[in-house]
């Protein structure tokens, strides 16, 4: 037989076990109620039509709400009714990836994720692991302060954002890893009374005192050192300590809020 012929028979064979096997589905999963009065064009039809937003009101580029106009008053609902629920008392900002394999302008590849493909969020969460407020990824825009907002830096806006559902001066630890850490930061949180603890990278300490890579690597596992300096009138605590590789951390959990 011929090779083209024989690939496309085999072709044509894995096609329709694929569309029986999904028959086979539908026909098990289906919801008779819901496929004896609309049929599928139908429902595409009427999808096609509908919005979560009024496209006469859509906001001019680099606006943070630009690249979500069409679901940001989804996205809005849903970060009110999440935030209504009691906070952790241990909350962390990270991101997170949610998958998929649509063909959109706002899907990031994320190497170390398990899913690799999707949009990225960044999140608030308690240890609980419930989310009580999330951002959508959508390039420049995330990285801008408000208006009546200080910038503490690009991806420290992000936490600044994300915080402000944290009550001030309440017993509440705030953690986050170097990709948002900056010192500036730290002194916004602390002036809110949020307690916070992150990794940061040297490059984000000005004047950094502590000793070179090659001079850690010589000490004992457990040896640290520790320095103290002043950002916009707070004390902020930078801490290097040798794991199985230096670890910075910026903890500043003042004894009094304990």
């Amino acid at each position: 037989m011929d090779r083209t012929l024989l690939d496309r028979t085999l072709l044509d064979r894995t096609l329709l076990d694929r569309i029986l096997l999904d028959r086979t589905l539908l026909d098990q999963f289906e919801i008779s109620s819901f496929k004896n009065c609309i049929t599928v064009n139908r429902f595409e039809k009427i999808r096609q039509f509908i919005h979560s937003n009024d496209n006469t009101k859509y906001l001019p580029q680099g606006n943070l709400s630009h690249g979500l106009h069409k679901i940001r008053l989804l996205i809005d609902h849903l970060n009110l009714e999440s935030s209504m629920v009691p906070l952790d008392g241990y909350l962390s900002v990270d991101e997170q990836l949610c998958s998929t394999k649509v063909s959109h302008f706002l899907k990031q590849y994320i190497p170390m994720k398990p899913f690799k493909w999707g949009f990225k969020l960044f999140v608030i969460c308690g240890v609980s692991g419930f989310a009580y407020k999330f951002e959508v990824y959508s390039g420049q825009e995330n990285k801008k302060a408000e208006i009546d907002q200080p910038d503490v830096g690009a991806s420290a806006n992000v936490v600044k954002r994300l915080s402000t559902i944290i009550p001030a001066n309440q017993i509440y630890r705030l953690y986050f890893d170097n990709y948002y850490t900056s010192l500036t930061l730290f002194a916004y949180l602390a002036k809110k009374g949020i307690l916070s603890l992150g990794t940061v990278r040297h490059n984000r300490i000005p004047d950094c005192k502590f000793p070179t890579e090659k001079i850690i690597k010589k000490d004992a596992r457990g040896t640290s050192h520790e320095f103290v300096g002043e950002v916009n009138g707070i004390e902020i605590s930078s801490l290097v300590w040798k794991n199985n590789k230096a670890v910075v951390c910026c903890p500043h959990m003042q004894a009094s809020y304990h």
